[in-house]
């Protein structure tokens, strides 16, 4: 009696278990709003006030499985968004010079792609992850020379390239049916570039690292 009883027991906590890890396991697609902040630099100097900012948004994908009593994903997201801020220099006084000069600098970011994978544990409808991976985005510099030299015209160029590095954060979800989550996460990442080309002749490795916050819906398929 006492034997079937602790069998039947166990059973039906196994049975609980794989119930409440369906709800998180197998395909799903998320959507996703938030905000990025960058804090850029280089090894010369130039972008070291500036961090820019500004609201994400985009899509997601994963597959997740349960690892004894753990919740493993393997999950890609592409985003977009608007994140620059600017800083101006002024590079000649009419005391220095004989005349004004100042530059104005834009860095910007408008777009990433993710891939990593996440682990998580299930408390209850709450599941909490850990997060790790890979992420690529563009990166962009607008350079303004503005100068009331005679001798010289105003101009400005533009650069843009790809920079990639490693991310990671933590995501807390809500189960709120057994296909439907919300979530909210926060991820660092850390992306460089080091073959970079500034006022056509200097280059210098640029590096920036995001900090970014989300809201996400999931539906599991």
């Amino acid at each position: 009696m006492v034997l079937a009883a602790t069998s039947a027991a166990v059973a039906l906590l196994c049975a609980g278990q794989a119930a409440a890890q369906d709800r998180w396991t197998g395909w799903g697609a998320d959507v996703f709003v938030g905000n990025s902040t960058e804090a850029s630099s280089s090894d010369d100097g130039y972008f070291t006030d500036i961090e820019p900012t500004g609201s994400v948004y985009g899509l997601g994908a994963s597959y997740r499985f349960p690892l004894g009593h753990l919740v493993v994903g393997v999950e890609a997201s592409a985003t977009m968004g608007s994140i620059k801020d600017s800083d101006t220099l002024v590079t000649c006084t009419v005391r220095d010079c004989g005349y004004n000069e100042q530059v104005t600098y834009t860095v910007n970011s408008s777009y990433s792609g993710r891939f990593g994978v996440s682990v998580g544990h299930e408390f209850g409808p709450v599941l909490v992850s850990a997060l790790a991976g890979i992420e690529v985005r563009d990166r962009g510099i607008y350079t303004e020379v503005e100068s009331d030299d005679p001798d010289s015209e105003d101009y400005f160029y533009d650069q843009t390239w790809i920079a990639a590095g490693p991310y990671f954060g933590v995501r807390a979800e809500y189960a709120l049916t057994d296909r439907i989550s919300i979530g909210g996460e926060w991820t660092r990442s850390d992306v460089v570039q080091s073959t970079i080309e500034f006022d056509g002749d200097e280059s210098y490795e640029d590096s920036a690292e995001f900090n970014q916050a989300r809201i996400s819906l999931r539906l599991r398929f």
